[in-house]
């Protein structure tokens, strides 16, 4: 029997991606895990609003859907690669408001925002070269993305979240999370190296461990059970 006290897991997306993405989560995350999928504007339930490549903008357009969430108990934050700098832009701003601060944090797949960025700027990087890019991430063909429209609306939204990433800037102080933080990464990931993932450690004041599973960059696509595992071990 699970006696834990009742958690709430808010979870921000990938690049690309949608809160949508964790909806069937709920069937394997442990019952005293209340799943709270936040979603950006310009995908998922929010597809009508334009798509945002703006920070500061995209905290303002979930504020409220955070805040209300927040002050009704315990909860996680959950970030996966872009999602993992929302967390850390939202963990500021809910800060500064003096609001409950999280018990836990899950950080996957991205360095610390203080990490300076490697490879071309979106500035610099042509259309073409954009779309070779996501096609070997995401595992479509050129005729797939060529013949599914829906596929084209899909690379636009991850196109503009890389240009949120291209755009964002550390500045001040490290706001440090006072909870305990679980960085989870791919063994094979080639983006980043171990010591960039685990920068993470320098924006935390209790215990921040880093657990590697099977896969590389997308490992929560090909190792999902190990992530919602993880999650459940841990909170």
């Amino acid at each position: 029997m699970n006696d834990k006290e009742v958690i709430r897991l808010l979870m921000f997306p990938y690049a690309g991606g949608s809160g949508l993405y964790y909806s069937h989560w709920s069937k394997y995350l442990d019952n005293h895990i209340k799943m709270i999928p936040i979603e950006l504007p310009g995908r998922g339930l929010r597809f009508k609003e334009p798509l945002c490549d703006d920070m500061n903008e995209t905290i303002e357009h979930i504020w409220d859907s955070v805040k209300v969430e927040i002050v009704q108990g315990k909860y996680a934050l959950f970030g996966y690669c872009v999602g993992t700098l929302i967390v850390y832009e939202l963990f500021k701003r809910i800060r500064q408001e003096n609001l409950p601060e999280p018990s836990h944090c899950f950080l996957c797949a991205h360095p610390a925002p203080d990490v300076p960025r490697k490879g071309k700027a979106m500035s610099e990087t042509t259309e073409e070269e954009l779309i070779d890019e996501w096609i070997r991430g995401s595992r479509i063909s050129r005729g797939e993305l060529e013949k599914k429209s829906y596929l084209k609306s899909v690379y636009e939204v991850w196109k503009t979240d890389c240009a949120m990433i291209d755009k964002y800037c550390f500045k001040g102080e490290k706001e440090k999370f006072n909870c305990n933080i679980t960085l989870v990464n791919g063994r094979q990931e080639t983006l980043f190296t171990q010591a960039e993932q685990e920068s993470w450690r320098l924006f935390c004041t209790a215990e921040c461990k880093n657990i590697l599973v099977d896969g590389a960059h997308d490992f929560m696509k090909t190792n999902e059970k190990a992530l919602i595992d993880i999650i459940n071990i841990e909170i």
